[in-house]
């Protein structure tokens, strides 16, 4: 089975380290990982990479474009890997999980994350696998927009490249289908939890 991993961001250098671009992180690091750099597909809003893990192809994805209309290039990108919902994993940020977190889901709500909520509703289906990358909530006064599209405290930071970190140990056990076991390694507390 292949599989593709959209990591789910806001493009340019303006948010690059900011908490929504958790996801964005994460594509990084495989790429980093396994030395393959991301390339922009030729009349397509998104970056991909192939790698091979476990002996099997993963197709790590950043849209270029906003997070809240990253459902827009799910179709295309699905085509072009000749995969089907089935093959997709996405990531994203999540308020409801503090920094540090990181949790497996294989279906569900968006747990409002718009970006991801893009995804399902072109996609017309809850069945998505997703993991959720914890960035906290923001503080009393800060607003959700502010708090989303700012970068993190030092603190914050490192436990979310922590969590960034884990994904990408497991990220085999995601590629030959081992959800629970996944599930085991990748569901963790933030540090601050």
């Amino acid at each position: 089975m292949a599989l593709v991993l959209v990591g789910l961001g806001n493009p340019g250098r303006r948010y690059a380290r900011s908490r929504h671009n958790a996801g964005f992180q994460v594509v990084e690091c495989l790429a980093a990982r396994f030395g393959q750099p991301l390339k922009r597909r030729r009349h397509r809003n998104y970056a991909l990479g192939h790698l091979r893990v476990a002996g099997t192809r993963l197709t790590v994805v950043q849209p270029h474009t906003y997070m809240n209309g990253s459902g827009d290039i799910i179709k295309p990108v699905l085509s072009d890997c000749a995969a089907d919902v089935q093959e997709l994993v996405v990531v994203c940020d999540t308020m409801d999980l503090a920094p540090g977190a990181s949790r497996l889901r294989l279906s569900g709500s968006s747990a409002g994350n718009r970006g991801l909520a893009s995804v399902l509703r072109v996609l017309r289906t809850e069945e998505v696998k997703r993991v959720y990358i914890g960035v906290g909530r923001p503080m009393p006064g800060v607003a959700v927009i502010d708090h989303v599209l700012s970068r993190p405290s030092a603190a914050d930071a490192q436990a979310i490249a922590a969590a960034v970190g884990r994904v990408c140990d497991h990220v085999d056990l995601l590629v030959e289908g081992d959800y629970q076991r996944a599930m085991n390694l990748i569901n963790q507390r933030g540090a601050t939890a």
